[in-house]
């Protein structure tokens, strides 16, 4: 299940800018040279992007859980009023809660790839879940965060 390499670069520039903060520090890039050539989607889009958020709701990481899910909240309002994620798809966010445990968490990533058939995921937040679902989040192409 591969996923067009235009929704892994909209959803990378849109989480990060939505959910990362400079710290005040200023900093002017060097010029970078920028190609005006998007790549076309692949065959096996569904004309939405589906992100996957898979964060705590409860117990010790509760504020990080709710910190992180205010980011994706800013980030998909701005993806939205800018006209949605490239060739303008719109983006439809799926929640669940992360479990406590690793084997948990790679059951709940496995059913939003299966059944949700999400495009990118946001979490887990606690290592060992992150770990432990890698090898699921990997083998199935999906951008995580």
């Amino acid at each position: 299940m591969g996923r067009p390499s235009w929704v892994v670069i909209a959803v990378a520039l849109a989480v990060g800018a939505g959910a990362c903060d400079g710290g005040g520090v200023s900093v002017d890039p060097a010029p970078v040279s920028t190609s005006t050539t998007q790549p076309s989607p692949e065959e096996d889009t569904d004309g939405v992007f589906r992100l996957g958020v898979v964060l705590p709701r409860d117990g010790d990481g509760q504020a990080l859980g709710a910190a992180l899910t205010a980011g994706v909240t800013l980030a998909t309002q701005a993806i939205d009023e800018a006209g949605g994620v490239v060739a303008g798809l719109p983006i439809d966010v799926v929640t669940r809660p992360e479990p406590a445990d690793p084997a948990g968490t790679i059951d709940v990533i496995e059913d939003l790839i299966e059944s949700e058939r999400i495009d990118a995921l946001v979490g887990p937040a606690s290592s060992p879940n992150a770990l432990a679902a890698l090898e699921t989040i990997v083998s199935n192409e999906v951008l995580t965060c």
